[in-house]
Parts: C-alpha cells; sequence; structure tokens
C-alpha cells in the first residue's frame, strides 16, 4: 500500500516522493477534513425533531439516575393504545443497545454540572416536539460522531487512500447522517477498525471491536459470520474461536446490566410494521394498512418478514462456506443480506455499507461496482427527502430563530408533506425508491461478491 503523497505507476521502479508532493497530499488531506467538518459544525443546530427529542430526554435521565430502557417501558404504558398499530402500543423511546450510554454518561453528567434542572418534556407518539433544545447540549451530542467520522477518514486514508477517504467524508447521505441525524458512525468506525485488524490477522482484536459496534447499534452483529469464517478459512480453528471470544468478551458484559431493556427493545423491533428501504414498504400503500386498521396483515408481514431475514442470512453463510471471500467482500454479503431480507430498513441502516463499498472499490472499481455505489447511498439520501422529510430537519433550528412560524408548522407535520408537490404521489414513490434500492443490494451482491472474471490470456507466439 503506498502512502500518502507516493504515486507510483504500475510496473514502474519506485522513487521516493519528493518532500514538496508530500507536503501537497497532506494539505489535500487537511483541506478535505477542514471543509467536511465545517459543514458538519454548520449542520448541528439540524436535527431530525423526535430523534432529538429522544436523546434529550436519554440525556436527562443519564443525569438524574434513571434507566432509559425503564422509562420507555413507563411511557408505554402511559401512552400505548388497545387500537392501531403494534407500533403504537409502544413508545418510540430508547431502542438502542446500551452502548451509546457509556458513550454519552460522561458527556450527559458534564452537562448537568452546567445545566442540573435539564428536563425536556416529552411529546405524545406520533407528534412533532415543538420544545427547542440547548444549542449547546446539541453540540456534545454530535461530539462523538463527528470525531468518529474523523476516525472513519484517518482509517481509510490508510486502508484504501486518499480518493476512498475523501469520497467517504464529504459524501451528502453521510453528512447528513452524522450532522444531522443519528449515530451510525460509531459502529461503523468499530467495523472498519475491525476489518483493519482481520486483515493483520488480529482476530480476537477484530472479534473485540465488532462486538464494541454491536453494543452501539444491532448491525454490526450480523457481520460475525463473515468474521468467523474468514478467520476460520485464512488462520484456522483456533483464531477463528479468538474472533468469536473477542466479541464475546465487549458485548456480553456491557450488555447483561440492561439485559432485561434490550430484551423489550427486541421485541419492539420484531413488532414494528414493516417499511422503509424494503419491499415491504409496499404494504403502506394500503392506507388501512397505513393507519393501523389492519393488525392481523401486520402480524402476518412479521412472521414473513421473520422468514425471509432467515432465507437471506442463511443463503449470505452457505454461500461464504462454498466461496471463498476477502474479510471486505464477505461482510458487504453479510450485510446486503441483512438489509434485503429486513422487514424494516431506516434510511440510517445504509451508512455501514458505505465505508465498506468504499474499501472494495480500492481495490477493483468496474462500472458496476461504481453504480452499485452510488445508487446504494443515493437512493436512501433521496428516499429521506420525501420520508422525513427534509424540512423537518430545519423545526429544532426554527425554533430558536422563529419560534412562532415553527411551531405551527410542527404542530402540522402533515402540511410538510402536503405543501409539496409531489404529495399526491408521495406514498408510491417511496414504494418505487425502496423497491429500486432492493434491487440495488442484489447488483452490489453480484458486483462485489459475485466470483471475479478474468481476463482471457491470449498466447503469443515465439518469434
Amino acid at each position: 500500500m503506498a502512502r500518502v503523497g507516493a504515486f507510483v505507476e504500475p510496473g514502474m521502479p519506485y522513487a521516493a516522493p519528493r518532500s514538496s508532493e508530500v507536503g501537497a497530499a497532506r494539505s489535500r488531506v487537511g483541506a478535505v477534513l477542514l471543509l467536511g467538518l465545517a459543514i458538519r459544525l454548520l449542520l448541528v443546530p439540524l436535527h431530525h425533531p423526535w430523534d432529538l427529542q429522544t436523546f434529550a430526554g436519554v440525556w436527562a435521565d443519564l443525569i438524574h439516575g434513571r434507566n432509559p430502557y425503564t422509562r420507555m417501558d413507563e411511557l408505554s404504558l402511559l401512552t400505548s393504545s388497545d387500537r392501531g398499530t403494534i407500533f403504537a402500543r409502544n413508545y418510540e423511546y430508547f431502542a438502542y443497545p446500551p452502548g451509546i450510554l457509556y458513550v454519552d454518561y460522561p458527556l450527559a453528567r458534564l452537562y448537568g454540572l452546567a445545566h442540573p434542572d435539564f428536563e425536556p418534556r416529552l411529546t405524545v407518539q406520533n407528534t412533532v416536539p415543538v420544545e427547542p433544545q440547548p444549542l449547546g447540549f446539541m453540540l456534545l451530542l454530535k461530539a462523538p460522531v463527528l470525531a468518529s467520522d474523523v476516525g472513519i477518514f484517518l482509517l481509510l486514508l490508510a486502508m484504501a487512500g486518499p480518493a476512498m477517504a475523501r469520497r467517504f467524508f464529504l459524501n451528502p447521505y453521510v453528512i447528513l447522517v452524522s450532522g444531522a441525524w443519528m449515530f451510525d458512525s460509531l459502529p461503523a468506525l468499530t467495523v472498519v477498525a475491525a476489518i483493519w485488524a482481520g486483515r493483520r490477522r488480529r482476530w480476537g482484536w477484530a472479534g473485540a471491536l465488532l462486538g464494541a459496534g454491536a453494543v452501539l447499534k444491532f448491525l454490526p452483529a450480523v457481520l460475525l459470520p463473515a468474521f468467523l469464517l474468514v478467520a476460520w478459512r485464512e488462520s484456522g480453528g483456533r483464531r477463528a474461536a479468538r474472533a468469536v471470544a473477542g466479541f464475546a468478551a465487549v458485548a456480553v458484559p456491557r450488555t447483561l446490566p440492561f439485559l432485561p431493556g434490550v430484551m423489550d427493545v427486541l421485541r419492539f423491533h420484531a413488532t414494528r410494521p414493516g417499511g422503509g428501504l424494503t419491499v415491504f414498504q409496499a404494504f403502506r400503500l394500503v392506507p388501512a394498512f397505513r393507519d393501523g386498521l389492519l393488525l392481523e396483515p401486520q402480524a402476518a408481514g412479521s412472521a414473513l418478514g421473520a422468514l425471509l431475514l432467515a432465507a437471506a442470512m442463511g443463503g449470505a453463510v452457505a454461500w461464504l462456506l462454498v466461496r471463498p471471500m476477502s474479510l471486505e467482500r464477505a461482510s458487504i454479503l453479510m450485510l446486503a443480506a441483512f438489509l434485503l431480507g429486513s422487514k424494516v430498513v431506516n434510511e440510517q441502516y445504509v451508512f455501514l455499507l458505505v465505508p465498506l463499498l468504499l474499501l472494495e472499490l480500492s481495490r477493483l472499481s468496474t462500472e458496476r461496482r461504481e453504480l452499485a455505489y452510488g445508487l446504494a447511498w443515493s437512493l436512501p439520501l433521496g428516499f429521506a427527502a420525501m420520508n422525513v422529510p427534509f424540512l423537518m430537519f430545519l423545526v429544532p433550528l426554527g425554533l430558536h430563530v422563529a419560534p412562532g412560524v415553527f411551531e405551527g408548522v410542527a404542530r402540522s407535520p402533515a402540511t410538510l408533506v402536503t405543501a409539496s408537490p409531489l404529495a399526491e404521489i408521495r406514498m408510491v414513490l417511496l414504494t418505487l425508491v425502496a423497491v429500486a434500492f432492493a434491487l440495488t443490494l442484489v447488483l452490489a451482491i453480484r458486483a462485489y461478491c459475485a466470483p471475479e472474471r478474468r481476463a482471457a490470456t491470449v498466447p503469443v507466439e515465439a518469434p
């Protein structure tokens, strides 16, 4: 792997780069870092209103010594209804593994020293929060995410080169998710670091880093079969056992103290109606299903989703058993299979796929691979533009700048959708984008994971 500034054409003798070339390369890397961070900092006052309210409540829980999982259960009991969707029987609060609590706890306690009475009011389900959140809290909330983005950038710089690192750090979808939405960058950092360790056959560390990602969000756990099988094939059973032991050594002790709450969260996700960037979005075209009046089809959809997910994941594992792959390609296969089989795929779930595809693109770039990569991030971005929609991200800032105007907008969230010229066909467009994304995953599997065709060699006659 060439260092930054060492530009060597294949087949040519190596020549040490001049100091001016190294300095120029470092300047370009620094400029990308500064530009990417500046854009992200500008987006800090923007956020998804409901997710911002959720983490404001979680930080208040951490400041005042409450368990966020227990509070979710209490809120669900207060706001649940026997009518409507199964989703409505749970208050959508802290529905994640406990890892982010370990990350946010010191920051929340620090914030609590200056704001001991921090206690945001929570709105009822299916409404838009209209209480402005302090900008200092929003900046601290995003600090670990921005630092994680920088960490991924530096790892990609070392593992894939400056071009791929730049494509990640300045990617519009990545900037939206990290700068104005969720903390998916943190588990993505642990996964990229786990691949870095796996490349060096340090399987115990690779498993531990993957376990750290699974404690932050459930998604990295689906990559464990890829790490296990690649370690077993490349380094033997003892090294594969080290990967499993490392995973368990990190994930188990950090999950056990919150095990009842984590199990409740898993049940919550299992009973959610299908939708998002998945073919199950087509159910939302039926008004009665969308409005929560058809519980039986929702229950059937959950069962169908479980079967489809099991089939997709089982097929991916079977493929890995018979077809040797690099760790990067195996991880892409497992993640794409999960996203293809899951009944719920939110826009942020795709974040982890971006650095994985870039790692493999740095090794081999083809037209099909570039097409799959471009669609893999642009389709979720377009889906979010219509589904959230984008105007909703302005509400937290608007409540500070023009509270009278934005309170009215927030209290009538339908206006953010009905004001759009695409409102009448919004659900149809969302379904089309979801189906297109499912097809993109199939394309990505074929382009990145299928056996590579070698160019046929033509024998040359001796002179």
